[in-house]
């Protein structure tokens, strides 16, 4: 594979995703108006996988003039731009990994969750280029994405794991100092991608594989 990243348009004024959109090996992009709800136009279906602004949308026109236009087409080089940021952050960063964290990263917007006219929401760039940085090995989370009683998903990204077949990691907070330890799986043979659940709870800290955490922690 050449690791590339694909994201395409999901269409307009249509019942389903396009082609490509639709082929699992790309990112479909729906549309979201200003006001963060669905463009009108933007074709709904499973296979949308985040939203980014595509209504009124000032460009270029014909006679060397600017005006505004909307269409999923508009959307869609939003979400390139993102991750050609994240990568410009982190050259290291797999395909499928641009992928995910523009996914953990969107701004939920329309039903709660995943929905097929938004996908799991509207981009965020600074999130998701935030996140794609190189940490060397310490990630924040974001205390205020998540509460006392929730699920993190944790990804290491390293290709020079790549092989290893497990990582450990420790996770910390505010309130369970002496952490957690972690054993992260990796995705695929030879991806260096590893990927673990972890639950949080308000409790006592003690190492019950659970991260305690209380409200305001970091």
């Amino acid at each position: 594979t050449k690791d590339v990243f694909i994201d395409c348009a999901a269409g307009n004024n249509g019942s389903s995703v396009a082609y490509p959109a639709n082929r699992p090996e790309v990112m479909s992009v729906a549309s979201t108006t200003h006001n963060d709800t669905k463009s009108g136009f933007s074709n709904p279906g499973p296979e949308n996988e985040v939203a980014a602004p595509g209504s009124d949308i000032l460009s270029t026109q014909l006679n060397n003039t600017y005006g505004t236009s909307s269409g999923t087409s508009f959307a869609a080089p939003q979400v390139a731009g993102v991750a050609a940021l994240m990568r410009s952050r982190n050259p290291g960063l797999p395909a499928p990994e641009v992928r995910q964290l523009l996914i953990d990263t969107a701004v939920d917007v329309d039903a709660p969750g995943f929905d097929n006219g938004t996908g799991w929401g509207r981009i965020d760039a600074a999130e998701a280029v935030a996140l794609a940085a190189s940490a060397n090995g310490v990630v924040r989370l974001n205390r205020e994405r998540y509460s006392c009683q929730d699920q993190l998903q944790i990804t290491v990204s390293d290709i020079d794991l790549a092989g290893q077949g497990s990582y450990d990691v420790t996770l910390t907070s505010d309130t369970e100092s002496a952490g957690e330890l972690v054993s992260l799986a990796e995705t695929g043979v030879d991806s260096g991608v590893f990927r673990a659940l972890v639950s949080t709870s308000a409790g006592s800290a003690s190492p019950d594989g659970l991260l305690q955490v209380s409200d305001g922690d970091t």
